[in-house]
């Protein structure tokens, strides 16, 4: 999306189509648990919760560096990751956007850690999950422009992010962007399309 102010000699149809991407609002919270016992009583690894507060969250993997294997244990402390995307239905795309990211943005800590303890509760409370003694902290990551997204059904090959990153001379676009998803597989994959352009 930057390149339509990089690259002043784009074609007007390729700057039409930077123009029309977009971007919705994310929010990724961790939490250090005490434990995950009552994830580990359910046989939960990974959520999803349409529907919920937050719509997928996960316990992370431990990391591993060359011989070093942490004891990965439902009793032992561990970091229980939560993604919310905000999106308003119904309304276009740019107004979605720009109403996201507001509510985002206006949404104190505390009503966010709200939400987050009382979700917890309510899913885990019977298995013995406790939000106000097994949650010992919280950090909460806001993305005003956190995930691109593209929807126009019967259209792919018109989709705006094909028409963006079309080769100019000895300039070649990758990114995300460039691949129409969020995801950094598309990046990797996008970079290299790039680099073979220029070959």
């Amino acid at each position: 999306m930057a390149a339509k102010h990089l690259v002043p000699e784009l074609p007007p149809e390729q700057r039409l189509a930077l123009d029309q991407y977009r971007y919705t609002s994310a929010i990724y919270i961790n939490l250090l648990l005490r434990n995950w016992r009552p994830m580990a009583k359910l046989g939960l690894y990974e959520m999803y919760l349409p529907g919920g507060f937050c719509t997928w969250m996960h316990i992370s993997d431990p990391l591993h560096v060359g011989s070093y294997r942490p004891e990965y244990h439902p009793d032992q402390p561990t970091i229980l990751s939560m993604y919310k995307y905000i999106y308003k239905p119904g309304l276009d795309p740019t107004e979605q956007m720009i109403l996201g990211r507001m509510e985002m943005q206006n949404t104190p800590f505390e009503i966010y850690e709200r939400q987050i303890r009382q979700e917890l509760h309510n899913m885990f409370g019977p298995w013995g999950f406790d939000s106000a003694n097994d949650i010992l902290a919280i950090t909460i990551n806001r993305w005003g422009h956190g995930y691109n997204f593209f929807h126009i059904p019967g259209e792919e090959g018109k989709a705006p992010y094909k028409l963006g990153r079309a080769q100019l001379g000895r300039i070649s676009f990758a990114g995300a962007d460039a691949g129409g998803s969020p995801w950094k597989q598309l990046a990797l994959q996008q970079g290299r399309r790039a680099a073979l352009e220029q070959l």
